[in-house]
């Protein structure tokens, strides 16, 4: 009879396997030591203390004058790897494939066209034509699971990622719809996965996000002060269905500005029936108008309408340094006639 004794790291745990049952004095030794027995495992296992460890290293080790002598003592696993070439050499052909893929943008993945994925622990990726995305038959389903190109690479850049593997974060902000140019993205993968610092397009990287955010940040402010100047809580205003294209008199109850990649849209928060909130949506700017375009079909949307707006706000003041400059030319005149008399 062998036994096979263990320091289970994650469980903190003494653990001791034996090849068949052990005579009734161990058993008593076991009991007596606080072990109790997994049926699930087929283990004898206790609490880890460094003297319970040598304890049971000692009665059931090699060279013990127990029945259980000759047993043997697991050796703790090799240390994980550091560097992205050993990484990459433990994980075999199929993780160095996967972090090919990982490094690709958005558009290269679609150009490369692959027909399968395969995902250590998972069930394969296999591209269906006719869905035009990738899709996942799980154990006990009738149907796949579909995934688009997107969410394709998204997963396999978080297995990557999960390794401790560095990819460009060019590569990771081409998904557009997973991570934005924004501070708060920027910051997200850095403290989840701190090792990006050593991307090769770090700095290029960082250098656009702060970019973007500076002009988001004017672009923002820039709508907020249109928002404030043009548009009151309770004040009507008329929008246009997109589906329909019919317009509707609804109120406005909240300023808004939603985000989309590439651009900045002004929104208002509106209620639409007399008193009763039947319907909440937010509405681009580009679809509300100021005046009810059924009376006044040349209406424009108010997009089209702040250039105007902006313009009459402006020309009483030009009106008013026009006057002001024909006030000084005519006493000017005056004063050049009465010299000449």
């Amino acid at each position: 009879m062998s036994a096979t004794i263990n320091h289970n790291k994650i469980q903190n745990g003494v653990e001791i396997r034996f090849s068949v049952r052990p005579p009734e004095e161990d058993l008593t030794w076991l009991h007596s030591n606080g072990y109790r027995w997994s049926m699930r495992q087929k283990v004898w296992y206790r609490k880890y203390s460094e003297s319970d460890y040598n304890k049971a290293i000692t009665r059931f080790g090699a060279g013990s004058n127990t029945g259980a002598g000759g047993g043997q003592i697991v050796a703790p696993p090799p240390p994980k790897p550091h560097t992205q070439s050993e990484i990459l050499q433990s994980g075999g052909p199929a993780l160095d494939k996967l972090y090919k893929f990982a490094c690709m943008t958005l558009h290269q993945f679609f150009d490369a066209k692959i027909d399968h994925i395969y995902i250590p622990n998972r069930e394969p990726y296999m591209w269906d034509a006719k869905k035009a995305m990738y899709a996942q038959m799980l154990p006990k389903r009738k149907r796949p699971d579909y995934y688009p190109y997107e969410a394709m690479l998204h997963k396999i850049q978080e297995y990557v990622l999960a390794e401790k593997l560095i990819i460009p974060l060019g590569a990771i902000f081409s998904l557009q719809h997973f991570y934005k140019y924004t501070k708060s993205a920027f910051d997200y993968l850095l403290k989840n996965y701190p090792f990006l610092a050593l991307a090769e397009d770090y700095e290029k990287i960082s250098h656009q996000v702060n970019s973007f955010e500076n002009a988001y940040k004017e672009e923002y402010d820039k709508w907020q002060a249109i928002r404030e100047k043009y548009f009151k809580v309770g004040q009507p205003v008329w929008v246009k269905e997109n589906k329909t294209g019919k317009s509707e008199q609804w109120k406005v109850t909240k300023l808004s500005i939603m985000y989309y990649p590439g651009q900045i849209c002004s929104l208002i928060e509106i209620e639409r029936g007399g008193g009763y909130i039947i319907f909440m949506g937010e509405h681009r700017l580009s679809n509300v108008y100021l005046e009810d375009p059924k009376e006044n079909p040349s209406a424009k949307v108010f997009t089209e309408l702040l250039p105007e707006l902006e313009a009459k706000q402006a020309q009483p003041e030009n009106t008013h340094e026009i006057e002001k400059a024909k006030a000084r030319l005519r006493l000017l005149k005056l004063k050049l006639s009465l010299t000449t008399l």
